[in-house]
């Protein structure tokens, strides 16, 4: 049910690909499962998370999940409020303390040695694969030429960034325009595409 959820979400929302997390086939060594994603449309960014009622007892209450409640889902002990409190503490020291696990460990070399290109998209959707080192004024003049010329400033995933900011998989880039050119002969060492050196 999980995954058929997830089809469905990323079916109506662009997933943002850098940021998806799979626990449920890769549970965490707490016996945390969850399917992390975030999505965005033209108007906004959102984080879901997806699991299951079961998953949802582990996540906040751990192994006190067991006797809080009964099989068919009724509360046994009410006054354990406090454990939510204390467990996702807890949560959140693990997941910071698990960030450099094999597998994350394995991911980000992946992704690092393997891959000669990166994805980035616009506000609205549209996919645009430029190569790894590309700077928000490559992808300004692969949408257009016009739109690197006349590149002002720019937001990567909602954050104003400077035009040579370096981009990464997953990220949503929007550049704004003025009527004038903003063209420096400095930029063209920190470029990476033949359309952004060309001009």
């Amino acid at each position: 049910d999980c995954y058929l959820a997830l089809g469905i979400l990323h079916t109506h929302f662009n997933p943002l690909v850098s940021r998806f997390k799979d626990y449920i086939a890769l549970p965490k060594q707490n016996g945390y499962q969850t399917i992390h994603t975030t999505l965005f449309d033209t108007k906004s960014i959102i984080e879901a998370q997806i699991r299951t009622f079961d998953m949802h007892k582990i996540a906040e209450f751990g192994i006190a999940a067991h006797w809080k409640y009964k099989e068919d889902g009724s509360v046994v002990a009410p006054r354990l409020d406090w454990l939510t409190d204390i467990s996702m503490q807890s949560i959140n020291n693990l997941e910071n303390a698990e960030d450099y696990n094999a597998i994350e460990l394995y991911e980000y070399a992946k992704d690092s040695l393997y891959v000669e290109d990166v994805a980035v998209y616009s506000p609205k959707g549209e996919i645009f694969t430029l190569p790894r080192g590309a700077t928000v004024l490559d992808f300004a003049y692969e949408v257009h030429t016009k739109v690197g010329l006349h590149a002002k400033s720019a937001y990567v995933n909602r954050i104003k960034v400077p035009l040579l900011t370096e981009l990464k998989n997953g990220d949503i880039v929007r550049v704004v325009t003025s009527n004038d050119k903003f063209y420096r002969c400095s930029w063209i060492d920190s470029v990476k595409t033949g359309k952004a050196k060309a001009s």
